[in-house]
């Protein structure tokens, strides 16, 4: 991933802006969004290794060296990291409650039976349950009590 900046660093003055900007879509802006989910939940030291990556991208493909990370950002449109990851995980969640996910997910992420009493939006998915004997332990991903969370959040605002 260090080295797509780089390659697009090379062609910045054989290439235009317009033809940059659409390597940068095409190529670079997927590969921070693959895994999403995932790698939300690294360290803060990682999360900030990528923004920075991104930052150097935006500024090599705009050919910008004094403009904010924000401004860089509001030229091609697009908006941060983090932000693009929320709304990833806010889709996954959303698809699984839907019953669009693959089942591996749909098993991680399930709609609580509200039964008699009606939830009113709030605390709509449960965890699965956890088995801790080691002869017949499940794990589950570190996301799935995030992606719960995040999701409650935004349904009560």
């Amino acid at each position: 991933m260090n080295k797509l900046p780089q390659v697009i660093k090379r062609f910045k003055r054989l290439v235009s802006r317009k033809t940059r900007q659409r390597l940068y879509n095409t190529f670079i802006q997927p590969a921070f969004q693959y895994c999403s989910d995932v790698w939300h939940h690294c360290s803060a030291r990682s999360k900030d290794k990528l923004e920075q990556l991104n930052k150097e991208a935006l500024r090599v493909v705009l050919d910008d060296q004094s403009s904010t990370y924000e401004e860089l950002l509001r030229k091609l449109h697009t908006v941060a990291l983090e932000q693009t990851r929320i709304q990833n995980m806010s889709v996954t969640v959303y698809k699984c409650l839907q019953g669009a996910a693959p089942s591996y997910l749909r098993t991680y992420l399930q709609a609580r039976d509200a039964g008699f009493y009606g939830l009113r939006g709030y605390a709509k998915l449960k965890p699965p349950a956890v088995r801790t004997r080691a002869s017949c332990s499940t794990t589950r991903p570190r996301w799935v009590k995030r992606n719960i969370c995040l999701w409650d959040c935004v349904l009560l605002n």
